[in-house]
């Protein structure tokens, strides 16, 4: 049913992949699917900073992504889970979207928002991932 599983969650948040984590897995593992998992880093935008200075933040703060996000899936990832790993730049929900066609993504699996930020259904990036992609989303409580 599942061949590629997309997992977008933020890095320095516990709560996105607490509880998402293991329903994507268990998806992959019941499937044979592929687990992708994402990072999104936001764009440090225009700034009165040089350009090559502010290029050079960039380079190392997606440097960084790509290697917590290697030592989190050696750490928190199964063995025999099919993982690939994605680090991207810009708004979130975008990138998730565009991940999500690049790979053919049958399903996305990410966390609502803290459970005290009650004044929101599921969050800005979440709510605008589940009415734009292109496949189907589930979203995770925590």
């Amino acid at each position: 049913m599942y061949q590629n599983v997309l997992l977008p969650f933020d890095l320095a948040d516990k709560h996105c992949w607490r509880k998402a984590l293991p329903i994507a897995v268990s998806l992959c593992e019941g499937h044979e699917a592929r687990l992708h998992v994402m990072t999104v880093v936001p764009e440090l935008g225009q700034s009165l900073v040089g350009h090559t200075m502010l290029a050079s933040v960039e380079t190392r703060t997606l440097e960084q992504a790509h290697s917590q996000l290697k030592s989190f899936v050696a750490a928190q990832v199964p063995p025999g889970i099919e993982v690939r790993r994605h680090v991207a730049q810009g708004r979130i929900y975008q990138r998730i979207i565009e991940r999500a066609a690049e790979i053919e993504a049958d399903l996305i699996v990410m966390a609502a928002v803290h459970p005290e930020r009650e004044r929101y259904l599921l969050g800005a990036n979440a709510d605008r991932v589940v009415r734009h992609a292109g496949c189907s989303v589930m979203i995770v409580r925590d």
